[in-house]
């Protein structure tokens, strides 16, 4: 607990009279001896840290009692007459005394019941005990509460410096607490409570000038906020926060703490919502319907407190309207399928607008009168008719009107038509054909009475070749090269361009192969036969006479094949074994040799060319084995550039070249790295901070695999710190040169952290 240096801890007994003229006592006491159950009657401020103050009862005078004996012979008191004896009889009674007075200050009084004390009739030193016991509890109530049990005491009180003082400290408290109560973000409060302090005290002195200042924070916190507000709703986020940034500098932990990061929250939001929105004005640009559909639900997603709300609104209305132009589209397209499909993606608000509700209309109606019958176009003409001569859709609803109008008595003769066509039989088929044919090329219609026609005409050649086809199919049951025959000859009495002519022509195909097989089979039978029983050469002869173009041609060539190949395999395969057991052997040469009798061509040539392939790659690393070795060696010692030479004399197409050249490029990459890093040494020696941002880039080109980047990544370390310190020093005249200089420590670095942190501290200072 501080204290006033000036005060002791315990106050000597104060005497004073009353009005009386009776001597009164004052004794000091302490706050934590005070006991009460409630401090209801008692303002309260804050802790003054003095002594208490207690009264107790003048002190008296201890009066040795008279010895009434008489004294003994002077022999036995001799010692009276002692100088020693006085001296420590004097010694003793003046310890005594001390430790009696010691005794007397450090005892403490009895505390009053301040929660009961009548304060009518209370003295000064109560009132100031329970005053302080109040304060105490360091609450503005409690100071005031304080205040208000001692204030009134009469000036003349000798009571009264000590309560000025402790007044003094608890305005001064008061004043202190409104002040944290400002921080917190409770003005109102705060210039409440500062407005109740005791006038005539140093404190109320500060209080308007106090007021003023958190006035004046507090107008330039919300003049912030709210540009950060506006900003905010324009989407200027980087603005937005720099607008933020700026209530850190206010002297107000509220504004600089709580309303900063609840606005920064605000802008990330905002920002985040319209990084989506980004992504939703791509889809607007890129058009097409699943495009602007994705770009609507992306905003539609935008949270209505959002400060991107307004800019995805007005992104719906774009992508809305760009809905309504591409239906339109496909309405003038005569595609009613397509237009109602985008209608159903336009959003809901803007549905009731009367151009999409006309869309809907006419698209509708164009549906109704594609199923074709009269009923359907005369509702489609009356889902037309709502169209006014104000729409920009009146003379497309016109035209079609027009349009279905006429389509009306063609669907009349397609009717008859049709019903004539129902009955069945050619005459009824070639009747209706002739009623649909009424309908002239201009006519809306026309198409599907030429597809009706078409129809009708396939029927009718159906009705009459289907006969032959069935004829023909009996035949050829019986399965005999005549009957099949025969069978070809009758389904080819069905001409070109009938509608059954593609199926004759399969089964004229089928029955043909059904022939070439009788007559072919023996013979490739014959040939299996002859290659079953050992003699391939007769088997070969045999399938060939299967001419092209037969149906077991294809099978019989494969049979060809198969047997080639069984004879150079058995001509073939000493050549190679002999070859294999050689390089088994070691005798990779002579293996070689053995297998080159294969000729190209002959069954067992690739597997010969493989082998010999793999025995050249052997023979060829025997060889150069020795080079690579060494060469490794030269580089395990540091010798880059001689491995290198030495790895190069493995030629190109060689077995190890493509591991040299490896190799090679690997012992470069350490040359270079050894060359960077030596460059970097040479700038960084001037020491200037130009230089150490020269050699920390150039050391940084130094591989992570290089064996030279432990020490590179030391030197960029060391260089950073240099660089740093640097950047700290022309910071103090120039805050751009020293961030520009600070942003090329690169991450990883010991000082990386420090100097992000100084950035953001000189970016900061500017605003």
């Amino acid at each position: 607990m501080t204290r006033n240096p000036e005060t002791p801890e315990r106050l000597p007994a104060m005497s004073y009279s009353n009005s009386s003229g009776q001597s009164l006592e004052e004794k000091t006491s302490t706050p934590e001896n005070i006991s009460f159950q409630s401090m209801a009657e008692i303002p309260q401020l804050p802790t003054s840290q003095l002594p208490a103050i207690a009264e107790t009862e003048s002190d008296k005078s201890d009066s040795l009692p008279a010895d009434k004996e008489q004294l003994p012979q002077k022999s036995r008191f001799s010692f009276l007459s002692s100088w020693l004896f006085w001296t420590v009889f004097g010694l003793v009674g003046y310890t005594a005394a001390g430790f009696a007075s010691l005794s007397m200050l450090v005892k403490l009084p009895e505390s009053p019941k301040c929660s009961t004390t009548s304060w009518a009739t209370a003295s000064a030193s109560v009132r100031l005990q329970c005053a302080r016991a109040a304060a105490d509890k360091h609450t503005v109530e409690d100071l005031l509460r304080a205040i208000a049990l001692v204030k009134d005491l009469p000036k003349n009180h000798p009571l009264r410096d000590d309560i000025d003082r402790h007044i003094e400290d608890w305005s001064t408290e008061i004043l202190q607490l409104a002040d944290v109560m400002f921080q917190e973000g409770k003005m109102t409060e705060a210039i409440s409570v500062a407005r109740q302090i005791p006038a005539n005290t140093s404190a109320s002195k500060l209080v308007e000038s106090h007021i003023q200042n958190w006035q004046s924070v507090w107008a330039k916190g919300e003049e912030i906020y709210q540009r950060a507000e506006e900003l905010l709703r324009g989407s200027y986020w980087h603005d937005a926060f720099l607008h933020a940034a700026r209530l850190t500098n206010l002297d107000n932990k509220f504004w600089a703490t709580t309303k900063y990061e609840e606005l920064v929250g605000l802008i990330q939001a905002g920002k985040e919502d319209s990084s989506k929105l980004d992504k939703a004005y791509q889809l607007l640009r890129r058009g097409g319907l699943e495009n602007l559909a994705a770009a609507i639900s992306i905003a539609e997603k935008v949270n209505a407190k959002s400060y991107a709300y307004q800019e995805a609104q007005k992104l719906i209305a774009k992508c809305g309207d760009a809905l309504i132009e591409l239906a339109q589209g496909k309405l003038g397209e005569q595609n009613w399928q397509d237009t109602l499909d985008i209608i159903a993606k336009i959003p809901s608000a803007m549905r009731s607008k009367p151009e999409v509700q006309e869309l809907t209309d006419l698209a509708t109606a164009m549906s109704q009168a594609d199923q074709g019958m009269r009923t359907d176009l005369e509702r489609a003409i009356a889902l037309a008719l709502k169209i006014q001569p104000s729409s920009r859709f009146y003379l497309q609803a016109q035209q079609s009107i027009a349009r279905w109008q006429v389509e009306i008595g063609d669907v009349t003769s397609l009717q008859r038509a049709q019903e004539l066509a129902d009955v069945g039989g050619a005459n009824n088929l070639k009747a209706a054909i002739e009623e649909a044919r009424k309908i002239g090329n201009s006519n809306p219609r026309a198409q599907e009475a030429r597809s009706q026609i078409d129809r009708w005409r396939q029927e009718i050649e159906i009705s009459e070749d289907q006969p032959y086809l069935d004829r023909a199919i009996q035949l050829a049951d019986a399965g005999t090269p005549a009957a099949l025959q025969q069978a070809i000859g009758q389904a080819g009495q069905i001409r070109s361009g009938r509608t059954l002519y593609p199926e004759a022509q399969e089964r004229i195909r089928q029955w043909t192969y059904q022939i070439q097989s009788q007559q072919d089979q023996p013979t490739l039978d014959q040939a299996i036969f002859q290659a079953n029983s050992g003699n391939i050469t007769s088997a070969i002869d045999t399938a060939q006479r299967i001419r092209p173009g037969r149906l077991l041609y294809g099978e019989a060539q494969d049979k060809i094949r198969q047997w080639s190949r069984q004879t150079q395999n058995l001509e073939d395969r000493p050549f190679l074994d002999r070859a294999i057991s050689e390089a088994n052997a070691g005798n990779l040469s002579g293996a070689i040799v053995s297998a080159q009798e294969i000729r190209e061509g002959r069954a067992l040539y690739s597997e010969a060319q493989s082998r010999i392939r793999q025995w050249n790659r052997q023979i060829q690393q025997i060889e150069d084995r020795p080079y690579l070795d060494q060469a490794n060696a030269e580089a395990d010692a540091g010798n880059f550039s001689n491995a290198i030479v030495i790895a190069q004399q493995i030629g190109s197409g060689r077995a190890l070249y493509g591991e040299a050249q490896s190799q090679v490029r690997r012992w470069q990459r350490e040359i270079q790295a050894q060359d960077n890093l030596q460059t970097a040494y040479q700038l960084a020696s001037p020491g200037s901070p130009e230089a150490l941002v020269q050699a920390i880039q150039t050391a940084r080109q130094v591989p992570g695999s290089a064996k030279s980047r432990p020490e590179a990544k030391a030197a960029i370390n060391r260089w950073s710190t240099q660089l740093f310190i640097a950047a700290q020093e022309v910071g103090v005249s120039d805050i751009s040169n020293a961030i520009a200089l600070a942003q090329a420590i690169p991450p990883g670095t010991d000082v990386y952290q420090s100097a992000q942190q100084q950035i953001q501290i000189w970016q900061n200072s500017n605003f």
